[in-house]
C-alpha cells in the first residue's frame, strides 16, 4: 500500500507532537511555545515527501489506469460467429477430395467443393456444421463434415515473439502468450489489455487469462510490463514512512545538541 501525503504530514506532526511534549515537560525554561523543530524541519520533510509522492504517481499511472479498465468477460465456453476474414477448415470423413480451407469474403461467402459458394457469415461452428452435412448428404453417403474456425488476432508488447497469431474458440489467453514465447523482459508476470477494434480496452486479469474471451477480427491483445515502482509498492510505501521518521529524529538530535 502506498500512503499519500497526508498519511505522511499525519506521521510526522505526531512525532513532532510527542518530542514536543517531551522536551516541554523535561526543559520548561526553553519556553518552547513554538517548536524550532517544526519550523526548521516540516518544510523541508514535507518538501521531500511531496517529491517523493510525485515520483511514485508517475510511476503508478500505469497501475491505476488498469484497475480503472473492467475486467473481460470470461466463459467456460464462448460461441463465436464466423465473420469477415475467418479461415475456415473443413474435412469430409472418407472424402479427402472434399477438404477446404476457404477464407470469408467480405460479402460472408465462402468456397467448399462439390458445393459453389455459401454464405455462412454470422454463423456457429455448430450451424455450419449442420448446413455442410445436409449440402454433402446429397453428394456422399454418410457425409460426416468436420469444422474448424481460426481467427488472427495482434498480440504485442512485452512478449518474445510479437506478430499475429491464429486462434480458435477454444484457445485461452494464456495459451496465446505462450505461442509468442511467453513475457520478455525481466521475466515477472506482465500486465494484459484486449483491445477492441472499436476502441475499448478491457483487462485481462488472471481469471480473463485461463479463461476462454471472445475474440474479433482486428482485436488485438497488448502485454505491459510492471515497473520497478508497481512490483515494490509496499516496501517503497513502508521506506517513505520510516524516511519521515529518520528526518524528525535527526532533527530533535540536532536540536538538544545546540
Amino acid at each position: 500500500m502506498i500512503l499519500d501525503s497526508s498519511d505522511s504530514n499525519v506521521a510526522a506532526d505526531g512525532v513532532n507532537r510527542f518530542v514536543t511534549g517531551a522536551l516541554r515537560a523535561r526543559a520548561p525554561e526553553l519556553q518552547l511555545r513554538s517548536m524550532p523543530l517544526t519550523r526548521l524541519f516540516r518544510a523541508p520533510l514535507r518538501a521531500l515527501t511531496a517529491a517523493l509522492l510525485a515520483l511514485l504517481a508517475g510511476a503508478c499511472a500505469t497501475r491505476r489506469t488498469e484497475a480503472a479498465m473492467a475486467v473481460a468477460p470470461v466463459a467456460s465456453s464462448v460461441i463465436w460467429r464466423i465473420e469477415e476474414g475467418d479461415l475456415i477448415q473443413t474435412k469430409v470423413f472418407q472424402h479427402p477430395d472434399l477438404a477446404a480451407e476457404p477464407v470469408v469474403g467480405a460479402n460472408g461467402m465462402a468456397f467448399f467443393p462439390g458445393l459453389g459458394r455459401i454464405h455462412i457469415l454470422g454463423l456457429s461452428v455448430d450451424s455450419l456444421q449442420t448446413l455442410l452435412n445436409a449440402r454433402y448428404a446429397t453428394l456422399v453417403r454418410n457425409s460426416n463434415v468436420q469444422v474448424t474456425l481460426q481467427r488472427e488476432i495482434t498480440l504485442y508488447g512485452q512478449v518474445r515473439f510479437p506478430g499475429v497469431y491464429p486462434v480458435d474458440p477454444g484457445m485461452t489467453m494464456l495459451a496465446l502468450m505462450a505461442r509468442a514465447g511467453g513475457p520478455a523482459g525481466s521475466g515477472s508476470a506482465p500486465s494484459a489489455t484486449l483491445e477492441r477494434a472499436d476502441g475499448t480496452r478491457w483487462s485481462l486479469a488472471r481469471s480473463a487469462r485461463l479463461g476462454t474471451v471472445e475474440l474479433h477480427r482486428n482485436d488485438a491483445v497488448y502485454m505491459a510490463e510492471e515497473s520497478f515502482f508497481i512490483r515494490n509498492s509496499a516496501t517503497i510505501g513502508a521506506t517513505q514512512v520510516v524516511m519521515n521518521l529518520l528526518a524528525t529524529v535527526v532533527g530533535l538530535f540536532v536540536f538538544i545538541s545546540r
